[in-house]
């Protein structure tokens, strides 16, 4: 399953690019410089360049995420995945992702943000090594929660929690819980999946 589009990814650079270009040479005219284009280089480089970049890293899962849901929610309703658990992983400064698994059917749907307009279909049981679980730290802490799954060799890990500090386990019960409950949804699809193999 592709996580990163590298055309869609090219054009929020160039994006970003140009919109903090924009800026500095917006401050750069503001500030009546008779060299406008030398001043809002040193703007662009060490202030809007940076700044923007920023904020866009920070909030890019909230523009490209409507894109992936309204991809998601279109193909799962045309390919009739019926009843189904979805997963939508949002937190800023992560990759963005949703997994939606169809129950009955066995099924598994996945949008990466970074390539929203990708609808990716896999049968449950073309999917190994089903797991859940958190990256230890010291004092039995952890900042980053997941559950994961192998497809074609490769492995696609979906956050249900991430932090930037670490935090005691005690205290994130809920998102350990959700991991496995996600965990177990797969391995019933996976089993759900086998049993609608065709008979030869």
């Amino acid at each position: 399953m592709k996580k990163i589009n590298g055309i869609f990814l090219l054009v929020q650079i160039v994006a970003v690019f140009l919109v903090s270009w924009l800026f500095a040479i917006g401050l750069a005219l503001l500030a009546y410089n008779d060299n406008a284009v030398i001043t809002g280089l040193m703007i662009w480089l060490w202030l809007t360049m940076p700044l923007v970049a920023f904020f866009y890293v920070a909030g890019a899962n909230g523009i490209t995420g409507l894109i992936a849901r309204r991809t998601m929610k279109k193909n799962a309703e045309a390919q009739q995945f019926g009843k189904c658990s979805t997963f939508i992983n949002n937190d800023p400064f992560t990759l963005g992702s949703m997994i939606t698994i169809g129950e009955y059917t066995g099924r598994v749907a996945y949008v990466s943000y970074q390539n929203p307009f990708m609808f990716q279909v896999a049968q449950a049981r073309e999917i190994t090594d089903i797991t859940s679980g958190y990256m230890p730290g010291s004092f039995n802490t952890t900042r980053y929660v997941y559950f994961q799954f192998y497809y074609k060799n490769k492995k696609i890990r979906i956050p249900t929690y991430t932090a930037r500090r670490m935090h005691h386990i005690s205290c994130l019960k809920e998102e350990i819980s959700q991991a496995d409950a996600f965990r177990d949804i797969l391995i019933n699809a996976q089993k759900e999946s086998i049993k609608n193999l065709p008979f030869e």
